[in-house]
């Protein structure tokens, strides 16, 4: 008989924080008990969104699960869950791949996607907002295991077909072509450490109402341009997206044909980066799209946030924001490449201030950083 669990956390979901066993779960361990032992327990907390094995009750590095999740709402747009290989380099390598496509979420169990869950892997789910989840997870014995395998090999449908291909960069200014395909849902995952191009096969060689969809599966700094190829159109304009940081997606349909070319279809979505310098300064080469939130953690030294250069070629994004928190009781400082500036105050900086106890927000728009 397989074993079965249930968790119910009401927070902000993002897969870049992760769950941990010191939080307020309820109901607590008693003496001499394992809380992964218990069978339904509940957790409240501002943002969480990452579950490694043993936070789900999975202690068997030998054991598979399957996991299935839903919400009380309200259900955005791209709100999802789905699998992360582990962040341990021995267990997955590269750490923290996703496996394969994201759920939907959506509010009845009847309708959430059962998801595999291999020994070592981690449950990521994303929202937009603050909701409710509810976790199910049922571990399963070899022979359950092989029986729900057979049970999912089913064909599929006539002419529906889903890929996913990689892509990794450390070059600057490198450019992909992403190849032309028979499949009706290609995922394209990311990893990128330098400025990408990744440019879109031609519309008139895509199979009709081709889906695409690109994703970071790596914490990776690296401006990810998306771009379509000679004569296409993206949302009936020539502009690219830009590929969030790891958390959000670009999802792109080919829709009708316009002039000589045709049109792509799509958004970009992006959930606020949080990322926490506890000590020493920090500087960032790239920018990114939306906004992304920065703590300076250290209670006793100074420390120094350069922005990324702006003066650089496709080094930021419209649409780079930064909000720097400073939750200490002294002076934080925001500075610019040398020969650049930040202005919004009623004068030019070269470096900002950021009271104790306070945060600042920064946006970059026609070629300077503004302070709001």
């Amino acid at each position: 008989m397989s074993d079965e669990r249930y968790y119910t956390v009401r927070a902000s979901f993002d897969p870049a924080i992760f769950a941990e066993l010191t939080m307020p779960w309820t109901p607590e361990a008693g003496a001499g008990q394992d809380p992964s032992d218990m069978r339904a327990r509940r957790l409240t907390t501002a943002r969480v969104g990452r579950f490694r094995p043993e936070l789900l009750g999975r202690k068997a590095k030998s054991t598979s699960s399957l996991v299935q999740v839903w919400t009380d709402g309200p259900v955005g747009l791209a709100d999802r869950y789905f699998v992360l290989g582990s962040d341990n380099p021995a267990e997955s390598n590269p750490p923290s791949a996703q496996r394969g496509v994201a759920a939907t979420l959506t509010t009845a169990p009847s309708s959430a996607e059962l998801l595999e869950l291999g020994p070592t892997d981690h449950l990521a789910i994303q929202t937009a907002e603050q909701t409710t989840c509810y976790i199910r997870v049922i571990d399963l014995d070899e022979e359950q295991l092989a029986r729900w395998l057979r049970s999912t090999r089913r064909v599929p449908a006539p002419g529906v077909t889903d890929a996913t291909i990689q892509v990794e960069n450390q070059v600057d200014d490198a450019v992909f072509d992403i190849p032309e395909s028979n499949v009706d849902q290609l995922l394209v995952q990311v990893g990128a450490t330098a400025r990408t191009t990744l440019r879109l096969p031609p519309w008139a060689l895509s199979r009709p109402g081709q889906e695409l969809s690109f994703a970071r599966n790596t914490d990776t700094e690296g401006l990810v341009r998306i771009e379509v190829s000679s004569g296409d159109l993206l949302n009936v304009s020539s502009f690219p997206l830009y590929l969030p940081l790891q958390g959000g997606l670009v999802r792109l349909r080919r829709s009708s044909q316009v002039g000589a070319g045709g049109n792509w279809a799509g958004l970009a979505t992006i959930v606020p980066r949080y990322t926490n310098v506890a000590a020493g300064n920090q500087a960032f080469l790239y920018g990114w799209p939306g906004l992304r939130v920065v703590r300076l953690l250290d209670s006793v030294m100074p420390q120094t946030l350069t922005l990324p250069p702006y003066l650089g070629l496709n080094q930021i994004p419209p649409g780079c924001a930064l909000r720097v928190v400073n939750p200490t009781n002294i002076t934080k400082t925001i500075s610019v490449t040398a020969g650049e500036v930040i202005v919004g105050l009623g004068t030019q900086l070269t470096t900002l201030s950021v009271p104790a106890q306070t945060c600042r927000d920064i946006v970059y728009g026609e070629l300077a950083w503004t302070a709001i």
